[in-house]
């Protein structure tokens, strides 16, 4: 599990690196801009929260679900391709905020799955926050594509 969590800390470090990348791309000040950069922020703290949750012993924090290393690697591989997109510049405003939008649905389940597997009340919390924080995200993605 601790191999699972240090992927899913290194997933969350490159999505920041791609809502970082999307917010360089856009003019000082304007809206999407200042949404990539608040969730770049975001996607940091989500990363030392995962770090923390590594010091926590897997048999006695975690019940039934553990995420598979095949699904953590299967979300990363998808972040690091939407991230070579967006340095590439080869994706539409529209396709951004579509993929990162897919993503942050992934996230969403897999941390929602973490936290009502936890035996441990700390990090039953700290899966819950993520989760719900994935699900702001969402939130804020869906409300701008439907406003343009």
């Amino acid at each position: 599990m601790i191999k699972q969590l240090e992927i899913c800390a290194e997933i969350e470090e490159t999505v920041s690196r791609v809502y970082s990348c999307l917010a360089e791309q856009l003019p000082t000040g304007s809206e999407l801009r200042l949404i990539w950069e608040e969730m770049a922020r975001d996607e940091l703290e989500h990363a030392r929260l995962l770090q923390f949750a590594q010091r926590f012993e897997p048999d006695k924090t975690y019940a039934g679900y553990h995420i598979a290393e095949d699904e953590a690697r299967r979300l990363l591989v998808g972040v690091q391709e939407t991230f070579d997109l967006v340095r590439m510049k080869t994706l539409s405003e529209r396709e951004a905020v579509m993929a990162l939008l897919k993503l942050e649905e992934d996230f969403m389940r897999v941390h929602l799955r973490l936290a009502v597997e936890c035996l441990d009340p700390t990090m039953q919390e700290t899966f819950n926050r993520l989760g719900k924080a994935d699900e702001t995200h969402v939130a804020r993605l869906k409300e701008y594509s439907l406003r343009n």
